[in-house]
């Protein structure tokens, strides 16, 4: 899934064009209702679309005595 890039552009006071269709477009590929983005602060929603495209790396988590009685069948 691609997702849309941000104008380059900025106009006069500096912020991006068309910013809010593009927000719109990446939540309608996301599979979210306009409902469901009006929910999102403009941050809240960068990030959930960072984590949704897989662009948020996730660092290994130290294992925990559970994780090891999962893996081992326990």
């Amino acid at each position: 899934m691609e997702l849309e890039e941000p104008n380059q552009q900025a106009n006069d006071s500096g912020e991006v064009e068309d910013l809010e269709l593009i927000m719109i477009a990446n939540a309608k590929k996301a599979g979210l209702s306009l409902a469901e983005l009006n929910e999102f602060r403009v941050k809240d929603f960068i990030k959930f679309i960072n984590i949704y495209t897989g662009e948020v790396e996730r660092k290994p988590r130290q294992a925990e005595q559970e994780d090891i009685d999962q893996f081992f069948g326990r």
